[in-house]
């Protein structure tokens, strides 16, 4: 078994070739603009794909996914996120090699939440239609495919800059923060992402899966968390609502995911 990892220098991606590395898979990583550690440089743009001609597994995490940036950069974004994946999910269909999307739960309105795989997906910003995009055509092309669709993701290792250490560090400052209360999802630690991922490809799963914790909550009892564990001022998180915020783009905002498929064949949760 040989597992490729497109766009592994991100947040996820590199923790999960560092799992995938730990746990002696034979793991090929690919990096653009962010040189690191044992990554392989591949320009989804430009590039062509035959490096992963080896693979038994491909998981296909680059994308453009700042959503503000998807909305700014529409064009750019549709080419990186929708055509040019599009094109090497079919070149690895053509070798008989399983594509791992990783989608979002953007692709949903954010109304009710607490959303199962089956729930009709009705994205609100261009993120997440052209996640849903991708998700489409792996579903009426392919049959050797698995799409998992993520939550906020979060790491507390403070140097991958990630949501927790952004809250952690300016507590510690003792600086202001504003946290919505109706951005609501599942928090989850970036390893048991990892851990997800490659139990999936043990398993063999296909079709639709959501990987991510059980608990649901907003980013500002996310933030009280933190501050609650490391003895930090919670008073100096602000509730407020995420509709005041100065974004660009909507967001489904209870974007919460049921996780119970995904959980029968898992303790992770």
């Amino acid at each position: 078994m040989k597992i490729g990892i497109v766009g592994a220098s991100g947040l996820v991606g590199y923790n999960l070739f560092q799992f995938l590395s730990e746990k002696k898979e034979n793991v090929l990583g690919t990096y653009c603009s962010t040189k690191k550690d044992g990554l392989v440089k591949l320009d989804l743009l430009t590039d062509d794909f035959s490096l992963f001609d080896k693979c038994t597994h491909v998981i296909i995490i680059a994308a453009l996914a700042n959503i503000d940036q998807c909305y700014l950069k529409k064009e750019e974004a549709y080419k990186i996120n929708v055509e040019r994946t599009v094109e090497l999910i079919q070149r690895l269909g053509g070798k008989g090699i399983k594509s791992i999307f990783i989608s979002s739960d953007q692709v949903f309105d954010g109304i009710k939440g607490y959303y199962k795989e089956d729930d009709l997906p009705n994205p609100v910003n261009y993120y997440g239609k052209f996640k849903l995009q991708v998700e489409e055509f792996l579903k009426n092309n392919l049959k050797n495919y698995l799409i998992l669709r993520l939550s906020k993701i979060y790491s507390r290792n403070l140097q991958d800059n990630s949501m927790f250490a952004e809250i952690l560090l300016k507590l510690q400052k003792k600086e202001k923060i504003k946290a919505a209360f109706n951005q609501i999802y599942n928090p989850t630690e970036v390893r048991k992402v990892c851990a997800g991922i490659h139990l999936s490809i043990k398993k063999d799963l296909d079709s639709v899966y959501h990987l991510a914790d059980k608990q649901i909550m907003s980013r500002y009892d996310f933030a009280r968390s933190i501050a609650e564990e490391f003895g930090l001022d919670e008073d100096l998180i602000e509730k407020v609502d995420f509709n005041r915020l100065p974004v660009l783009e909507k967001r489904a905002l209870n974007s919460s995911l049921n996780i119970d498929k995904f959980a029968k064949i898992s303790d992770l949760s």
